[in-house]
């Protein structure tokens, strides 16, 4: 361990942290799950966190990996993080702050078939260029021969990343949908024949190969993944393959899950603890975004969905304001 100072300084500045945040902080558990509502002040407790492996508990630079779920949020965390050490650790401990990764699981994933697993000279589509390759080589799979070729194309990419996200094995779709599969392996052809890579496609591949050759995480120590809620289980199961031999540090909030119609699991947050029974669980509770009339209408709508959670403390004295709105249709 570090100075106790840097420490304090931690904890305190430049604005003193909750006590939930505190906990969330100083926890020494191996696997760790953190609730935190809007406006809790998640991205504060995740730079902490990190900011205090690096200067009170003086892990590697290289030992870290942050996952955001964009690369804006990924950016933002980067500066606090590189502010915070800068101002307590100085400038030759920022100089080895490139060793850590901080951003996308795709960009991970990436960074993974690059340098480990002779990917390095594929190109990756994001998902707008995936519908636009697809849309471009779909007659090669026979999307022009029957109804709207353009919907067909929609349909087979919304299906193979179901199949990406679900991990749905081979071998099962060869025995219940022979032509589905046919266009599916003939369509990872044309992707490589073109050296590219697909955001979903990269996940699989990376846990293909991570599975054969897992000494590639050999310096992963600390596993820190924001916004799990939103996660899939192609997505989880990376996770949890980095998280062998690493803590693991997850932030989400089931009650904001979003993104089930591209796939997202919010069941994925509930079953962490199941898989990780040691897993300590911190509520934050506080917010400090909203006025209390604000506050109170969230926690009465949260009360009506299937699994309890604490409800969110105001922080701010301001009562807000709620207003409803009464549509006339003409």
């Amino acid at each position: 361990m570090g100075d106790k100072r840097f420490l304090e300084l931690i904890i305190k500045e430049p604005k003193e942290l909750s006590d939930s945040q505190k906990k969330a902080v100083l926890s020494d558990r191996r696997h760790i799950r953190i609730i935190a509502g809007a406006g809790a002040g998640k991205t504060e407790t995740l730079t902490r966190k990190i900011v205090c492996l690096l200067l009170y508990e003086n892990v590697k630079p290289a030992s870290i990996v942050a996952f955001t779920f964009t690369e804006k949020a990924a950016q933002g965390m980067k500066s606090r993080v590189y502010d915070r050490v800068r101002q307590l650790g100085g400038e030759e401990i920022c100089a080895k702050l490139g060793e850590m990764y901080i951003g996308t699981i795709h960009g991970y994933c990436s960074f993974l078939l690059e340098n480990h697993f002779k990917f390095g000279d594929y190109g990756v589509l994001d998902e707008n260029q995936e519908t636009a390759f697809l849309m471009r080589v779909g007659w090669e799979l026979g999307f022009g021969k029957n109804g709207n070729y353009t919907q067909n194309c929609r349909t087979f990419l919304k299906n193979l990343n179901v199949v990406y996200g679900e991990l749905i094995p081979e071998n099962n779709l060869k025995k219940k949908a022979p032509e589905f599969y046919k266009c599916f392996k003939k369509y990872e052809e044309i992707l490589d024949s073109h050296k590219r890579l697909t955001f979903n496609r990269m996940i699989n591949l990376a846990l293909t190969n991570l599975q054969e050759k897992q000494n590639v995480l050999s310096d992963v120590k600390y596993l820190i993944v924001d916004e799990y809620q939103d996660i899939n289980r192609a997505q989880e199961k990376l996770i949890q393959l980095i998280g062998l031999n690493s803590e693991i540090f997850i932030v989400g909030d089931p009650r904001q899950t979003i993104y089930q119609w591209r796939g997202s699991d919010e069941k994925c947050f509930e079953d962490f603890a199941v898989k990780h029974i040691d897993a300590e669980t911190i509520s934050i509770n506080e917010n400090r975004r909203s006025g209390r009339q604000i506050i109170e209408v969230s926690n009465q709508f949260s009360d009506y969905f299937e699994d309890e959670y604490d409800h969110l403390d105001p922080v701010r004295k301001e009562e807000g304001a709620v207003y409803i709105l009464s549509l006339i249709h003409i």
